[in-house]
């Protein structure tokens, strides 16, 4: 009997590991298996989420096409009607100002003395000025010129006629850069004496430093030409100069400037005491020249108005000379209206 429960109870000791084995291993198969299905589940919620999130996607994607289509068509729509109200308001301001737009007339004059001649009169040299804009950077002028004397005799004298073109050329190196041809004609009656052309070239070419403060230079060569030729007349004259401009407010400018002026003639000879001032281009009887000059301006609506010092040294003489005194200095006063 105790050789039978012994035998018993070793089997029992025999077979529980073997039983608890198979229980761990059911135990780890049915995790595995409840694991793996998990997975799946997984993998077709993450495909479900997958094709949901395409197609908010596609929904997102449709309704910014849509939404840019009708911003563009909006963009249009609004582009068309600005361009109508444009059109009809330029065909309304052509229609009420189309003169002003394309025409203008300005009239200027420059009254001016000789600071070393104290028995001379102010002398007048006055424009009359018919310009038409031919577009935004271009246009054409007519200018009929006339001198007056302001003494005791009162003498009036029609100068000679101009044509003169303008010109916007535009930036360059951040210059402004612009240019002028002005051709006379002679109509006076010193100019047909002589049979007298003058053709002005100008180029100017200027900028800003600040919004107060600005800066130009500026080269004008003036040709003559006569058909009655003689020693001496004046066949060019030409100016060099750059000038400050300080805007003190809107309407008032202080400018200063500086140049050189080089004169040539017919045979090299200087104009002799005893021939006729009308032969005379310039007060002054220089081969070359410096100047200086101080303005200042007033504009008031379409007016404008300044007054000017300006000495001219020769740069051959040899006689001594202090800034602005009676030699070579003129004064001047200029008034303009512009409609």
């Amino acid at each position: 009997m105790r050789k039978h429960s012994a035998s018993i109870f070793l089997w029992v000791l025999l077979l529980t590991p073997a039983f608890a084995f198979s229980a761990i291993k059911t135990e780890l198969n049915s995790e595995i298996n409840s694991a793996i299905k998990k997975e799946a589940q997984l993998k077709k919620k993450a495909k479900r989420l997958s094709k949901r999130s395409k197609k908010l996607r596609a929904r997102k994607l449709r309704a910014q096409k849509l939404n840019k289509k009708k911003r563009r068509r909006a963009k249009r729509k609004s582009n068309k009607k600005r361009a109508r109200n444009s059109s009809v308001s330029k065909i309304s301001v052509a229609k009420k100002s189309s003169v002003k737009d394309f025409w203008g007339f300005t009239f200027y004059t420059e009254n001016y003395k000789s600071a070393a001649d104290h028995a001379a009169n102010l002398s007048s040299y006055n424009l009359l000025m018919l310009k038409y804009n031919i577009d935004k950077v271009s246009s054409a002028t007519f200018l009929e010129s006339f001198v007056f004397d302001w003494g005791e005799s009162g003498t009036f004298s029609q100068g000679d006629v101009a044509f003169q073109y303008d010109r916007k050329l535009g930036k360059a190196a951040g210059l402004d850069l612009s240019t002028r041809a002005r051709l006379y004609v002679p109509v006076s009656e010193s100019s047909q004496d002589l049979g007298r052309y003058q053709l002005r070239l100008y180029g100017n070419a200027g900028g800003e430093i600040s919004p107060i403060l600005s800066y130009k230079f500026q080269t004008n060569p003036r040709i003559y030409t006569y058909s009655d030729h003689d020693e001496g007349q004046l066949t060019l004259k030409w100016i060099n100069a750059a000038s400050l401009t300080l805007k003190a407010t809107d309407k008032i400018s202080l400018t200063s400037s500086l140049g050189h002026i080089h004169y040539s003639r017919n045979s090299g000879l200087k104009y002799e005491v005893d021939k006729p001032i009308y032969l005379l281009d310039d007060p002054y009887d220089n081969d070359d020249a410096m100047f200086i000059s101080l303005e200042a301006g007033f504009a008031l609506g379409i007016t404008n108005f300044s007054l000017m010092i300006e000495q001219e040294r020769d740069l051959r003489s040899s006689e001594s000379s202090s800034l602005f005194d009676e030699s070579g200095t003129t004064y001047f006063m200029t008034f303009s209206v512009s409609i």
